[in-house]
């Protein structure tokens, strides 16, 4: 509720989040997108909704995560929430935050903006984000804003064995893999 200003109240009589994510994969399938566009879906909400649905048809389709795009892109921005991409980029605060309509536009508004920016075609991105690349700036962690030259190969080796088995950005593994090699 903190977070969201969902109550109670707002989800008495919702479905529970399993009937939830297995409609969601059973609207995916009718409506037969092209690409699925989220925003830290890749890591979360994919996951988690082919898990609680039993279902895969999300997993499976081609995906553009833009919260992916703006590490790639937008690596020293003070945070990665969505308002702040949003307003960074578009120029306008994103009012509705966390109201799922209304990100699913400030989401796509992002992903036009920054398409656009790198001059990339809707296809040549899906391509362009669904090969790892090393980061040049560090756009999380205590490392925030450094050259990836400059990361620590303690940091790196500490952060792979943390995430060991468990789902890692693409990029951030690639960028550790790649300090760990360069030392």
């Amino acid at each position: 509720t903190a977070v969201h200003g969902i109550t109670d109240k707002d989800v008495q009589g919702k479905p529970d989040a399993a009937i939830a994510c297995w409609q969601a994969e059973h609207i995916a399938s009718l409506a037969h997108p092209d690409v699925l566009v989220t925003y830290n879906g890749r890591l979360f909400d994919v996951p988690i909704i082919s898990r609680l649905s039993g279902g895969s048809y999300l997993s499976s389709l081609p995906h553009i995560d833009v919260l992916d795009m703006a590490y790639r892109y937008l690596p020293t921005l003070e945070n990665h929430k969505l308002g702040t991409i949003y307003k960074h980029l578009i120029g306008q605060d994103a009012r509705n935050a966390h109201n799922a309509l209304a990100d699913v536009h400030y989401t796509l508004d992002i992903m036009e903006a920054l398409r656009k920016q790198a001059k990339l075609t809707v296809k040549q991105l899906l391509e362009e984000m669904s090969t790892p690349k090393p980061y040049t700036i560090m756009p999380i962690s205590k490392h925030k804003g450094k050259l990836l030259s400059d990361i620590p190969v303690s940091f790196a080796k500490w952060l792979l064995n943390q995430n060991e088995g468990k789902p890692m950005r693409a990029d951030l593994k690639l960028s550790m893999e790649m300090v760990i090699a360069n030392a």
